[in-house]
């Protein structure tokens, strides 16, 4: 008997010593005034006090960054709309595990507001937002490429609504893009194909196989772009379903990468592309007619170019080297050239209104600067 309310008080002082200090923990860890234990808190960062830039540390990492278009008050939930206001859009974080979605608000320039939390079974390499706000897409490192919708619903997973799921490729899927109509979603794989996922009937097709990894897809109102490590960039019409590939063919008044090509962007028209690559050039291609083709040197960076990324409007470029410069294009010519003093930058994302960068690194911190 004795032995028995022994062990009953041991348990019960056990319980209350964790109670206790699961408490001291929470407190230690309690988030500022205002904050929401998933909200991120933006610090400022830079010289002498002056501000440059906003930094965050995410918590398990970030793998891929999306910026969503503006958002109108009848594309968000209604758990969010009494959250909106002029200007303001979603970015979405994913790495190992999870896809966070959050809002941004111009009154509130460092806080990012938590919308929803969506749970991977694998790492997540490549987010993207839907032409209408609403859905958002991911590809992971086990080639499935899943659709939801953005329900506003916290972290409460059982209210996460999967649209879709469908495995695309064989290994890692490096690029997802869905078109402004959202009846197409495009991605991109370490197995060098291009698929495009018809959203209304479920078919996916292949639309190209490169001869080395894919490294970034994209697609306007009627082209489908994509970059790869064998040194091509292949330009799909959708309208008369022809296909061309740039980086074949030499001659006078063409310029050839001569090391992987990292990334892309393309003119509404379909006829001028630019193309940055490990030799450290970007390259403007002008598709002149179906037959001719010129391209030429337009920069060049000191190290060599991980990414470039496109604004949603288009008319504007960043591209991040391996030693951490980040320049902005505008019109094809530098407009400005910044320097990363720490990390690898990973991925970007560039706000609607073309005003401000996301940029994450290999150490898992988010930055937030002005491109103004």
């Amino acid at each position: 008997m004795l032995s028995s309310t022994h062990r009953f008080i041991k348990i019960t002082l056990l319980i209350y010593l964790v109670i206790t200090l699961d408490r001291q923990i929470l407190s230690a860890f309690q988030t500022p005034s205002g904050l929401s234990k998933e909200d991120i808190l933006l610090k400022e960062a830079g010289k002498d006090g002056k501000e440059k830039w906003l930094t965050a540390s995410v918590r398990g990492g970030i793998h891929s960054v999306a910026v969503s278009g503006l958002l109108n008050i009848a594309q968000m939930p209604k758990e969010l709309k009494t959250l909106h206001e002029a200007n303001c859009h979603y970015i979405a974080l994913a790495g190992k595990h999870f896809v966070r979605i959050y809002l941004v608000r111009p009154s509130e320039k460092q806080k990012l507001l938590f919308v929803e939390k969506i749970f991977s079974q694998n790492t997540v390499r490549a987010v993207t937002f839907s032409g209408n706000n609403g859905y958002v897409a991911y590809g992971d490192y086990d080639g499935e490429v899943f659709l939801y919708k953005i329900t506003g619903h916290k972290s409460k997973r059982k209210h996460n609504q999967r649209i879709h799921r469908k495995r695309l490729h064989i290994g890692r899927v490096n690029s997802v893009k869905i078109s402004q109509d959202n009846k197409i979603l495009v991605s991109g794989g370490a197995d060098g194909s291009v698929k495009a996922w018809n959203l209304k009937t479920w078919q996916s097709y292949t639309l190209h196989r490169h001869q080395n990894s894919v490294t970034q897809v994209l697609i306007s109102s009627n082209y489908i772009v994509s970059t790869s490590y064998d040194r091509t960039i292949m330009i799909y019409d959708m309208r008369t379903r022809e296909k061309r590939l740039l980086g074949l063919k030499s001659g006078d008044k063409i310029s050839l990468h001569s090391h992987w090509i990292s990334g892309a962007s393309i003119s509404e028209d379909g006829k001028t592309v630019l193309s940055s690559g490990y030799d450290r050039q970007v390259i403007q291609w002008t598709l002149v007619d179906r037959d001719t083709v010129t391209s030429s040197t337009v920069g060049r960076h000191f190290a060599s170019i991980y990414r470039m990324f496109q604004s949603s409007k288009g008319d504007l470029l960043v591209s991040i080297d391996l030693d951490g410069t980040v320049r902005v294009w505008k019109a094809g010519a530098v407009s400005s050239s910044s320097r990363r003093e720490k990390g690898l930058v990973t991925g970007m994302g560039i706000s609607p209104d073309g005003t401000r960068r996301y940029s994450i690194d290999n150490r898992g911190e988010l930055r937030v600067q002005s491109l103004n």
